[in-house]
């Protein structure tokens, strides 16, 4: 669901950014409510391709804008969520990629 969430807090920011509320927003996409769009902001719904694309059109963007910046290390950490990996060991995991992605940012800029 990480990756969910991810893509809902895209929409959150670009819904924000331009001054819509969520109720705005559903009715643009055809929802009786701004329940769905809380629930997808959120993470806690699964959003189609069809709805993606539908918002993106409303903020006049490409589709891959939602795709295109999940992080690979997102998708690890969903996949071993997936594999029942205990919370733990991917908190674990998670601050050694963490510590990788700073030590390769900082040799990337010397």
């Amino acid at each position: 669901m990480m990756i969910y969430k991810e893509i809902g807090q895209k929409i959150k920011q670009l819904r924000e950014e331009k001054g819509l509320s969520q109720q705005d927003l559903a009715f643009q996409l055809g929802y009786e409510s701004g329940t769905a769009i809380h629930l997808i902001e959120k993470g806690d719904r699964k959003i189609n391709i069809e709805s993606l694309s539908k918002i993106a059109n409303v903020f006049s963007i490409p589709i891959d804008f939602f795709i295109k910046r999940i992080s690979r290390e997102s998708i690890l950490l969903n996949a071993l969520r997936a594999e029942n990996i205990e919370d733990n060991d991917i908190k674990m995991i998670q601050d050694i990629v963490d510590r990788l992605k700073k030590n390769n940012d900082r040799q990337t800029k010397n």
